[in-house]
């Protein structure tokens, strides 16, 4: 099992940006399997995003 981080809106880089990430996997004892960033349109940086966390998805799965 994992998190996925989807941001539904733009977000400003602040410190919580830098350190949520570490914090739900440390406090959760759970990976982040992905995080993918806000875009009004599905941009190709957006993605690779998509396709980098299917494939960590896949990976998961098959442990």
């Amino acid at each position: 099992m994992g998190v996925i981080i989807n941001h539904r809106c733009r977000i400003k880089n602040d410190i919580s940006v830098r350190t949520n990430l570490k914090a739900i996997e440390d406090l959760g004892d759970v990976p982040v399997l992905g995080n993918i960033p806000y875009s009004g349109s599905l941009t190709p940086k957006i993605r690779r995003n998509f396709s980098e966390v299917a494939g960590k998805i896949s990976a998961f799965n098959l442990q």
